[in-house]
């Protein structure tokens, strides 16, 4: 075999792969679903990524009964704080703001908002939603609702407020959760949702999903007709600047529904939820070009499907599997002369060297220290082979993996490291009764639960108590460990790597 006619047939099951792409996009669009109650009144993004400029991260994605979007003074964009390769938007915790330019909500109905956060400080009291008075700035007024961080004592809580009228003399009822806020929640991402019921007059928090308190109004809504704000309330004027970022921030006309949390099917249609992990990174191989020669322009590489392209470089040797497009893994390379000409033997047979093969992204996909998902099909070629077989590693090169998924002794095990010290991890481990069959692989790190969990085949297998996990930042290595050694004899196919938790329907999707 020519290699250039196996780099013109890697072409060709890409542009396959593209044509079958787009076609599988037109066949799930279909008819628009109509407008129904679960629909937010604003959805702001607060996010820039490929694809989507920082304007587009202010716009109001929901833009009906009426498009409010978001104009930020004195706000920047980290990069890279929620999602690799994104730009989160910054709070200053002094001046910063977002804010529509009317009032987005009815507070004298119901209503719910929600956004994922991240704090930079717990020591005053910061507040990341709320919706102004209509008299902006007047002293002796309050607005309508503030949820963020308030104290009891020197404790800091997540904290739903609504007072029980304009007058900042009239009482405040608050929603509090009873879990204090520690140095752990710094700089961790946290969804956190505020839900008040106007025929009950109970006000919900809830906190990753959960319902963390309630409380109960005696008195008569009134309307806050200002502004809807991110990164302050109003309290007599702008104040509780929150310090930190925000992305993701919802409003509804209506009280929130686990639908909102979770999402579902409505329709036919799946619909998202606010909770789900956020695919960041994902290679089905049905693009991968082979590594036969590297020298040879346009191979030896796997495309990403996302929109933050972590292509995959290939090293020699590795292929795609006979059974089906995944990445190939034996140790051993074609050999070629200097006119591209595959060498045989005399006896006919393919002229082999010995190669070590692997897959790498020189750039990280995820944050290990937040919680994160993998998913990934493996299969193991040569089962008895001693030392770990690593199907995906992340960390620095040549380090201890900050997080693997490897096989050894009849058990796949997933290691999370908990700081740089080698040695410092926690591992959750599930045998399989024939490693030489295909295994789908799901490993879900949650630091809300502290929890690392291992799913074998749609199958909860183990968890652990894991703590705090490390992000040492690095690449991701596929076949190998970022330490260098554990090299896989099987294959790869379907690999996707997810910033957040998996949600129990996500998994139920997985496994079905």
């Amino acid at each position: 075999m020519n290699i250039r006619s196996a780099v013109g047939s890697a072409h060709a099951r890409r542009a396959l792969a593209v044509v079958v792409a787009a076609t599988a996009a037109l066949a799930v669009a279909g008819p628009a679903r109509a407008a129904d109650t679960r629909t937010p009144v604003g959805r702001w993004l607060l996010e820039a990524m490929p694809g989507i400029s920082t304007d587009a991260a202010l716009a109001d994605e929901a833009a009906a009964p009426q498009d409010s979007p978001l104009t930020a003074t004195g706000t920047t964009w980290l990069a890279d704080a929620h999602l690799i390769g994104g730009q989160a938007l910054s709070f200053n915790g002094t001046s910063s703001v977002a804010a529509t330019a009317a009032p987005v909500l009815d507070t004298t109905t119901s209503f719910s908002v929600a956004a994922w956060v991240s704090p930079a400080d717990l020591a005053a009291d910061r507040d990341f939603l709320g919706q102004d008075q209509a008299a902006t700035g007047d002293a002796t007024r309050r607005g309508g609702f503030s949820v963020g961080i308030r104290h009891q004592g020197r404790a800091a809580h997540w904290t739903f407020r609504m007072g029980n009228g304009p007058s900042r003399r009239t009482a405040v009822v608050a929603a509090t959760d009873p879990r204090t806020l520690t140095a752990a929640d710094l700089g961790r991402w946290t969804h956190v949702a505020a839900s008040y019921d106007a025929a009950t007059r109970v006000m919900s928090l809830y906190v990753n999903g959960a319902r963390v308190a309630q409380a109960r109004r005696t008195a008569t809504p009134w309307a806050a007709g200002g502004p809807f704000t991110v990164g302050r309330s109003d309290d007599g004027g702008p104040a509780h600047f929150w310090k930190g970022e925000v992305t993701r921030a919802y409003a509804y006309d209506r009280v929130l529904t686990d639908h909102d949390l979770f999402g579902g099917t409505v329709d036919g249609f799946t619909e998202p939820g606010m909770l789900d992990a956020v695919s960041v990174g994902s290679w089905d191989f049905n693009a991968a070009v082979p590594c036969f020669l590297p020298e040879i322009p346009d191979t030896c590489n796997a495309p990403d499907s996302r929109a933050f392209n972590h292509t995959l470089q290939l090293t020699l040797g590795t292929d795609i599997a006979t059974d089906r497009t995944a990445l190939a893994f034996d140790g051993s390379a074609y050999v070629f002369d200097a006119d591209f000409n595959q060498v045989f033997n005399p006896d006919g047979t393919p002229a082999t060297q010995p190669s070590t093969e692997y897959g790498y992204a020189d750039n990280p996909v995820v944050h290990t220290g937040d919680a994160f998902s993998v998913t990934a099909s493996a299969r193991i070629d040569d089962p008895a082979r001693p030392g770990p077989q690593t199907v995906v590693s992340l960390g620095a090169a040549g380090a201890q993996p900050d997080f693997s998924l490897a096989y050894a002794d009849g058990a796949y095990t997933a290691t999370l490291a908990r700081s740089a010290t080698p040695g410092d991890t926690v591992t959750v481990s599930a045998t399989v009764a024939d490693a030489t069959a295909w295994h789908r692989l799901v490993v879900v790190y949650d630091p809300h639960r502290s929890s690392l969990r291992l799913f074998v085949d749609g199958t909860p297998a183990v968890s652990a108590v894991v703590g705090s996990a490390y992000s040492g930042g690095g690449r991701l290595e596929i076949g190998r460990a970022t330490s260098g050694d554990g090299y896989l004899f099987g294959a790869v196919d379907n690999l996707e790597l997810c910033q957040g938790a998996l949600t129990d329907r996500q998994l139920a999707a997985l496994a079905g």
